[in-house]
This record gives structure tokens, sequence and C-alpha cells, in this order.
């Protein structure tokens, strides 16, 4: 039928305001309209189940297993997964094509912090998180030595939550690491990881890394030549 009133439009567009309005508001002969009919749908329609993506039921509970978008912080939504009583959060980079039942199945079992080892005789855990996955050594009552509450350290993106070591652990908690003093001064060129990836700081300067895992190896010959380089404006002056 739609294909049938295009075709009338095509032949005689004056007949185009016509059709968008029987489209929208309904015709002549009762017919409901996309207006009606969604109107409708929001009304029968719960909140939390019209973000909901349904995964099948779990192999060995018979739960069903169900994918909900969660919150939004900022620009981000916290993806999770609800199984009977439990849930989950969903790394930010699954995406849903290849959360099948199996991998949904798998992310419930190791819904909980996995203690990968322990350092000076704290135990170190990796926690995945709406908003990504990190380390966290420490628990509760159970500080690492002079601190009041557990440590933590986001992931390289070469990592990988389920498989990641204590020697991962260790090499995250060796930053912010100190690479040396700036060539002809006393101020020291601190290397660190961030929101927006790796990075050097001297005092109030700041450069980027374009590789991440350089923060671990760049000399000071190596970073005084960056920090020689002029910055940049992030933005471009309006003439």
């Amino acid at each position: 039928a739609m294909e049938d009133s295009l075709d009338q439009v095509a032949e005689d567009a004056r007949l185009r305001s016509a059709v968008l309005s029987d489209f929208y508001f309904g015709d002549q002969q009762g017919k409901p309209g996309l207006h009606e009919l969604v109107e409708e749908a929001l009304e029968r329609a719960k909140g939390k189940e019209m973000y909901a993506l349904h995964l099948g039921n779990h192999p060995k509970t018979g739960e069903e297993i169900i994918l909900r978008a969660g919150r939004m912080f900022g620009k981000k939504i916290s993806p999770y997964m609800e199984c009977g009583d439990i849930t989950v959060s969903v790394p930010d980079k699954t995406l849903c094509d290849e959360l099948t039942n199996q991998r949904a199945t798998e992310l419930l079992s190791s819904s909980g912090p996995r203690q990968i080892g322990e350092i000076k005789n704290v135990p170190m855990f990796v926690k995945t998180t709406g908003t990504g996955a990190y380390f966290q050594w420490g628990a509760k009552d159970v500080y690492p030595p002079d601190t009041k509450k557990p440590v933590t350290r986001g992931l390289l993106k070469r990592m990988d939550p389920e498989t990641v070591t204590i020697e991962d652990a260790e090499l995250m908690l060796s930053l912010p690491r100190v690479v040396g003093k700036r060539s002809g001064t006393s101020d020291v060129i601190i290397a660190d990881l961030g929101q927006f990836g790796g990075y050097l700081r001297c005092g109030e300067e700041t450069r980027s890394l374009k590789v991440d895992e350089t923060v671990f190896t760049i000399t000071t010959d190596e970073a005084d030549a960056l920090f020689d380089i002029e910055k940049k404006p992030r933005f471009k002056k309006k003439k």
C-alpha cells in the first residue's frame, strides 16, 4: 500500500502532503497512523524493558540472561547483564554481536573480582566494570604499605582482563615513573598514563605520547626533545 501511495506521489507531487498526513496521523478509513501507534506503545512499555536484549537462558540455572543499557554517566552508558539475582557489568569494547549466550555465561561466571596474586603480602585483584577493567591492590582492611585504602591502576589496551598476570600489575604500579631532569633545569620529568593515554609532565607543561607503552621506556634525552617542540594549541583562533 505504501508503494502504491508513493507511486501516486511520483505522478502527482501535490498528493505528497496528503500521503504523509495519512501515514503519520491515520487515514479516513480508520487505519491508525504512526503517531497513534507510538503513543500506544509508550503507554504499554516499561522503561526498563525498552532497551533490553534477551540472550537466552543460563545453561545451568535456566534463568534468562538480559542485557540492559544501564545508566548514562556523562557521555558513556554503563551496560550490564542480569541473570536472576546476579548482575555484571559489560566491558565497553564488547560488541553486541559477540555477546553470545556462551560469552554472557562466561562473564556471569567471572563477575566478581579475580585475584591474580600478591605483592608484599597484599592481594592483587582484577575488576571489570561498565567503564573498563582495572587492577586493585588491596581489599577491605588489607591495604598496601603506607596507604589507608586499596590502590588502583588501569590496564593497557593490549591487556586482557581475563589473562593478565601479577607481572602486568607490577608494571602498572610502577607508574607514575620518574624519567629524569629537564636539560639545564632542576625540573623533574614524569611519565604516566591518563584518561587519554600516555603523557609526560614537567612542571606545568605536558606532552602526549603516541604509543602508551613508551611511558615505561622513554629516556631523558627523548623526553627533552619532545618538550623542545613547541606545543600546538588545541583550538585554532578564529580570524
